[in-house]
């Protein structure tokens, strides 16, 4: 490829796979998803303005990036309450919810069912 008519757009296309910036702003969401920082201080950690960071967040990760990081938080959740005997409070502030009754109502929303009741459910299909 590198020696044909097209080799130039061929090398961009390589080079934009692995772009220093991506993979920075990659870096800072990964290491940050648990904690409480709010979409303008990620901004400030990708030296991007709020307006940027959103539209750098939903380019990489085809989603908004509140609910992307919610997202990320609540499937932390699941997998701590299936093998985990953590009380449900202490795995609601592990994964970046600032309190139990916003973590309770978040996790409602998104798989129908109440924390403590999908333990219950992931504990009888161990059993099984």
């Amino acid at each position: 490829l590198i020696k044909t008519e097209k080799a130039p757009s061929v090398m961009e296309v390589i080079s934009s796979l692995f772009s220093p910036k991506e993979y920075d702003f990659r870096e800072v969401i990964a290491s940050n998803v648990f904690s409480n920082l709010s979409i303008e201080e990620l901004a400030q950690f990708t030296n991007l303005s709020v307006s940027s960071f959103k539209r750098e967040f939903e380019r990489i990760f085809d989603d908004a990036p509140a609910r992307y990081i919610k997202n990320k938080k609540l499937e932390k959740a699941t997998e701590l309450l299936s093998n985990t005997e953590r009380r449900i409070s202490e795995i609601a502030y592990d994964c970046g919810f600032s309190d139990i009754a916003h973590f309770s109502k978040s996790f409602q929303e998104k798989y129908s069912i109440s924390p403590s009741n999908f333990r219950l459910s992931q504990k009888g299909k161990s059993l099984d």
